[in-house]
């Protein structure tokens, strides 16, 4: 998916960029490359894990789930752990794999819940 997005550059970061001769899209598309749960979970030293981090401080930040949302994403996020727990110390490969599948269990699951939710609200035809 390619996206077209305008945002505001800081001054310390646009400074930066400036000074070290970095387009900024280039450290933005970094960043983004570098979100992943499945990655974040299996590979906890490493240092891809500071872009995830970022996400986690905004939905930490953010109180954007409902009740019923909240209930959805715990369910999942403790499905995640727990299946890559038990699998991260012998093989991180597969749990990194196994890890993906769940955040595709998610996807999938919360993409039917909104589309329900969306033709249950409809207006009705007269």
């Amino acid at each position: 998916m390619e996206l077209d997005i305008k945002i505001d550059l800081p001054e310390d970061f646009r400074m930066l960029c400036e000074i070290f001769s970095i387009q900024p899209q280039s450290i933005v598309q970094l960043i983004v490359n570098q979100i992943s749960f499945p990655h974040f979970y299996t590979h906890s030293n490493d240092k891809g894990k500071w872009a995830t981090l970022i996400l986690l401080d905004y939905l930490d930040d953010e109180d954007h789930l409902d009740e019923k949302e909240r209930e959805f994403t715990e369910y999942y996020l403790e499905k995640f752990s727990s299946s890559v727990e038990n699998i991260k110390e012998t093989d991180s490969a597969k749990a990194e794999d196994a890890a993906r599948e769940i955040i595709r269990e998610w996807h999938k699951a919360v993409s039917k819940e909104r589309a329900k939710y969306l033709l249950d609200n409809l207006p009705s035809e007269e």
